[in-house]
């Protein structure tokens, strides 16, 4: 993957699994769900997000694209405090 952010893993009980983001499935070598853009801008890599996740606090709604297997789709996702 040259483009996006590939989700290593989704915790039970978080937004993400929520609205059905799957993560890397080791055991079966299957590659989790990609981000590929949020708020209208372009996540190549890790670096990205992170400059985009910045702007937004615990709460708060961003809206990511995501390659769910083979469709991309805009899912609303609440900012979450997993620690």
């Amino acid at each position: 993957v040259s483009l996006g952010v590939v989700i290593d893993r989704v915790m039970p009980g978080s937004e993400a699994d929520r609205i059905g983001l799957q993560g890397i499935d080791y055991r079966n070598r299957i590659l989790g769900d990609i981000i590929l853009a949020a708020e209208n801008q372009e996540v190549k890599d890790m670096d990205d997000f992170i400059r985009i996740l910045e702007n937004y606090a615990i709460g708060q709604l961003v809206k990511p694209d995501v390659r769910l297997g083979g469709q991309i789709r805009t899912v609303a996702v609440t900012i979450m405090d997993l620690s």
